[in-house]
């Protein structure tokens, strides 16, 4: 018998049940939105450091300059989110087919 709870138990077997390219899915899927989050916030971090730059007399730094970190966040977040949603896909294949395999096994 398996140590969950009912609804874990459910929620694992339907995870289980919907296949492995289902999971890989929802995996991708987390990740992109994780690292265009992270783009976000960084982007906005960054323009709000040029922007309080801005109000300092004597710094040169124009608010208009505060773009660059908008642009190069949502860049590098929206790439970094395409190009390396599927990086971790073995590992994740392996994680996904030992512990289904091993559920179904104590479901025996």
């Amino acid at each position: 018998m398996s140590n969950f709870d009912s609804k874990t138990q459910a929620h694992i077997d339907k995870v289980c049940e919907r296949g492995l390219e289902s999971y890989l899915a929802t995996q991708r899927k987390g990740y992109r939105k994780k690292q265009i989050e992270e783009g976000l916030l960084g982007s906005f971090v960054g323009a709000v450091g040029i922007v309080a730059m801005s109000q300092i007399p004597k710094t040169g730094v124009k608010i208009q300059y505060a773009i660059y970190p908008l642009v190069a966040g949502l860049l590098v977040g929206g790439i970094s989110a395409i190009t390396l949603s599927e990086y971790n896909d073995e590992e994740l294949e392996d994680d996904f087919n030992q512990f289904c395999d091993e559920q179904s096994e104590e479901n025996l």
